[in-house]
C-alpha cells in the first residue's frame, strides 16, 4: 500500500488527468468508497463541481440546483473549509453537530440519497478558495483503519490537489454569477427572522437549522437546555410552524424568495408573497 502511495505521488510529475484518476483510484482502494466527488468552497462564490464518481446506486440528484438553492450553507464540510487555513481530513461524525444525524438536512440530503457515511480532504489552494474532495460510502460505516489510511494520505492528496489547481484550474476561474447568488443566499441565512425573532431566537434557529440538537445549541449559547426549549416553542409560535422539518422548509423557501435587495429579511419577503400565504411545510425539492 505505502509503494502504491509513492507512486501515485510521483504521478503528479504527469498529465493532470492522469494523476488525478490514480489519486481517485488510490482512495477507492483505500476505503471502499462507493462515490467520489470533488469540489471548489469559497465565503465568496457558490461551490462549484469539478467532478463526480457516482453510485450505481445512488438516486439521480442535481448538484448545480442542490447549490443554487443554498443547501450548502449547512453543509459541515463546508462550515469547515471557511474557517480552513491547513490542510485536513475529517469524518462527516467528527465534524458534523452532535444532532446532526436527526436534523432535516441529514434526512433531506444523506438519506435521500442513500448516504451511509462520509469523509473528505479540505485543502486551501488560494486565499480565497478550498477544494473539497467528498468520499462517500452507501453500503455501511468506514472503518477505523480505513479512516486511518484515509489520513495518512493528506499530504499526497493535497500535494496532488494544488498541483491540479495551479495547472487546471486556476486560470479559467470566472465567478461573476456566483459570486452575486452566494453573496446573497449567504445575506439571507444571516437575517432570517430578524423582522420578528429576537436576537436569541435569531441565535437558537441558525444553531437548529445546522442542525445542532437542544442540548448541544443551549451549551453554545451557555443557556439551561429549558430555556432554550422554551425558546424554541416561542419561534415555532411566532413562525407558525409546528416542527424542526417546517422550519427547516420554512428558511428555504424564504432565502429562495430573495432576488436583489440583501437588506431585507427574507422570511418578510417570502410571507408576503403568495407561495408565503400558501406555504404547507414542504422543502423545496433537490431536483425540479
Amino acid at each position: 500500500m505505502k509503494d502504491y502511495a509513492t507512486l501515485v505521488s510521483k504521478f503528479i510529475e504527469l498529465d493532470p488527468t492522469d494523476y488525478m484518476e490514480a489519486l481517485y483510484d488510490l482512495i477507492r482502494y483505500l476505503s471502499g468508497c462507493t462515490s467520489q466527488e470533488l469540489m471548489t468552497f469559497s465565503p465568496y462564490r457558490q461551490p462549484e463541481l469539478v467532478w463526480l464518481q457516482k453510485s450505481p446506486t445512488e438516486v439521480d440528484w442535481d448538484l448545480k440546483e442542490y447549490f443554487s438553492c443554498g443547501h450548502y450553507l449547512v453543509d459541515p464540510f463546508y462550515l469547515v473549509s471557511q474557517k480552513a487555513t491547513d490542510d485536513r481530513f475529517d469524518r462527516l461524525s467528527d465534524i458534523a453537530p452532535r444532532g446532526f444525524r436527526t436534523s432535516e438536512y441529514y434526512t433531506r440530503h444523506y438519506k435521500y440519497l442513500g448516504i451511509t457515511d462520509e469523509a473528505g480532504y479540505v485543502i486551501p489552494v488560494e486565499s480565497d478558495t478550498c477544494f473539497h474532495l467528498c468520499i462517500n460510502k452507501h453500503d455501511g460505516r468506514f472503518t477505523k483503519s480505513v479512516v486511518d489510511d484515509l489520513r495518512a494520505q493528506l499530504p499526497i492528496v493535497a500535494k496532488c490537489l494544488k498541483q491540479y489547481w495551479r495547472t487546471v484550474l486556476a486560470s479559467g476561474k470566472t465567478h461573476g454569477a456566483q459570486g452575486d447568488e452566494h453573496r446573497l443566499l449567504v445575506a439571507a441565512f444571516d437575517r432570517f427572522g430578524t423582522s420578528i425573532l429576537t436576537q436569541r431566537e435569531h441565535e437558537i434557529v441558525k444553531l437548529l437549522i445546522k442542525g445542532c440538537s437542544t442540548s448541544e445549541s443551549a451549551d453554545l449559547l451557555n443557556i439551561s437546555a429549558q430555556t432554550l426549549v422554551t425558546h424554541r416553542r416561542n419561534i415555532y409560535e411566532k413562525l407558525s410552524v409546528h416542527s424542526q422539518s417546517q422550519l427547516f422548509a420554512l428558511f428555504f423557501h424564504s432565502i429562495l424568495s430573495v432576488q436583489d435587495d440583501d437588506f431585507q429579511d427574507p422570511l418578510q419577503v417570502y410571507l408576503s408573497s403568495d407561495r408565503g400565504v400558501a406555504f404547507d411545510g414542504d422543502i423545496p425539492k433537490l431536483n425540479s
